[in-house]
């Protein structure tokens, strides 16, 4: 997945990892130059027996130059910088899923949460349909 930031030189890249249990997340110049930021190394360091569990959707605020990461089967929205160490993450609910927790549910029993994401100059706007697995099917 490769996401253009403001600077047209610059990309946001996300790979799986290794070791098949995540994600790493790293910025690209047109020379292939590699760049991981403190908030990229801290949500690359998280991991789950269940990689899609960690599935999320991207959207740019190219005026902040922040990224929002919204995640797809947890609760979860992480805001970082491209450009500097700036990090935030927010709950949906009242408290973070625990990902040992979700690893340990059932498929189809497990919401997963349909929805898109825009970037407007001020603020991050998130559209949630969140169902059970099972009741899709």
């Amino acid at each position: 997945m490769r996401l253009k930031t403001g600077d047209d030189s610059v990309f946001l890249c996300r790979r799986i990892r290794k070791d098949n249990r995540g994600y790493e997340r790293f910025i690209v110049n047109l020379e292939r130059e590699e760049y991981v930021n403190s908030a990229m190394s801290h949500l690359n360091s998280v991991y789950s027996t269940e990689k899609n569990l960690l599935s999320s959707l991207f959207v740019f605020n190219r005026k902040e130059n922040i990224i929002a990461e919204l995640g797809e089967r947890l609760n979860v929205i992480h805001l970082y910088s491209v450009s500097d160490d700036f990090c935030r993450t927010v709950s949906v609910k009242n408290k973070l899923d625990n990902v040992v927790e979700k690893e340990m549910c059932v498929q189809n029993e497990m919401t997963k949460t349909y929805y898109d994401a825009k970037a407007f100059d001020s603020f991050f706007c998130r559209i949630i349909f969140g169902m059970y697995n099972k009741a899709i099917r």
